[in-house]
């Protein structure tokens, strides 16, 4: 029940707060509709999708070959032009082709395994041909279970003839991502980084207004005001973020795929993951300005080299792209967009890792701290 009335006491203060609620719902409302409409032409030509150039190296025996010479045509009917190397070895040089943005990604096929180099410059290239491979294996997998079983069925099979494939790439190609697609995903999860703030003042606020002392001394343990603090706050920036990405879906027009309860949760794990570091960061740093400026000048970094602001990729640069690792804003955004985009779910669970592995830290840190500190 202290659990509970401490998550009220915290709603009502957050509500209350007029400032706070202004910067997290009506900035990043205007954010996205200004960068939407005034980027749009720039971005869409960023983002259009060129020419998808694959280069690939058939080193299988005759069944598997045939099967990929399939896999080839259906390619080919799309779009997708390839590239054959004549021998492993010019496959290695043309592997700097990758590296010079010639080729989209190169792959190598052999009897148990095809291997898949990408070129990071063209993400959304290479997410198209990792996403028609992966049907292929799928479709050859089941192909050889079902031969083995019962041969009769695989006419029924082959009546399909990879239209499920074929389909996602065709309606991915037609659809490009526009400005306000991309400015509506990273605007959230750009202010839900500010989530921190809610978690240091959660703290810092008793000390503020000088009720801590009585808050301590009432019959409430501590790890209840920390559990009751850190649920509202977590709670209340959640329902924030999703109220602006419905509002960039219906009001905006702002496009975010068919899995947005996926999106929604990798919004909450990285909503626990940003009240948890400000609740941490709150027994690291005593002064309140202090902690709030600190807390100001790491979110915009950690922004910016999760592409926030600007596709980090576009830039072309090879420190910031390997800076871009350390936020995890990159590996939110990545799995988001990938989710929304082409229906891909591969970095869906590394990016909840690692928010709440870091998350785990910052509490274990701000638990191990706050032993019955005075506030």
């Amino acid at each position: 029940m202290n659990i509970v009335n401490i998550f009220i006491k915290e709603i009502k203060q957050n509500i209350r707060d007029k400032k706070a609620l202004t910067m997290m719902m009506l900035f990043p409302m205007v954010l996205i509709l200004v960068l939407g409409s005034a980027l749009g032409g720039v971005f869409d030509k960023q983002r259009s999708i060129e020419e998808i150039n694959v280069l690939y190296i058939n080193k299988s025996n005759n069944q598997v070959a045939e099967a990929f010479n399939s896999f080839l045509d259906k390619g080919k009917d799309i779009g997708i032009v390839f590239y054959e190397a004549e021998n492993e070895e010019s496959a290695l040089d043309c592997i700097r082709g990758i590296k010079e943005q010639k080729y989209s990604c190169y792959i190598k096929v052999s009897n148990d395994k095809i291997e898949v180099y990408e070129n990071k410059r063209f993400n959304l290239n290479s997410n198209i041909v990792s996403t028609i491979l992966s049907a292929f294996v799928d479709r050859y997998n089941l192909v050889v279970e079902i031969a083995k079983v019962n041969p009769f069925a695989l006419k029924d099979v082959a009546k399909n003839n990879y239209e499920s494939y074929a389909k996602v790439v065709s309606l991915d190609g037609e659809r490009k991502q526009r400005a306000k697609d991309y400015y509506a995903v990273t605007m959230t999860t750009l202010f839900t980084l500010y989530g921190a703030l809610y978690g240091a003042w959660a703290m810092k606020s008793e000390k503020v207004m000088k009720t801590g002392g009585r808050l301590l001394s009432s019959p409430i343990e501590s790890h209840e005001i920390f559990i009751g603090k850190l649920l509202a706050s977590v709670i209340f920036t959640f329902i924030q973020m999703t109220i602006l990405v419905y509002f960039s879906k219906f009001v905006v027009g702002a496009y975010w795929g068919e899995a947005i309860g996926t999106v929604l949760m990798l919004i909450l794990s990285e909503t626990i993951m940003s009240v948890s570091f400000g609740l941490g960061m709150s027994f690291i740093i005593k002064n309140p300005n202090s902690l709030q400026g600190i807390l100001n000048s790491i979110i915009p970094f950690v922004a910016f080299l999760g592409g926030a602001y600007v596709p980090i990729q576009q830039l072309d640069n090879r420190v910031l792209n390997i800076l871009a690792n350390i936020s995890p804003l990159k590996w939110i955004n990545d799995a988001a967009f990938k989710v929304i985009n082409i229906g891909d779910f591969s970095l869906v669970s590394k990016a909840l890792m690692i928010n709440l592995g870091f998350a785990g830290i910052c509490l274990i840190t701000a638990s191990v701290l706050s032993r019955r500190e005075v506030m």
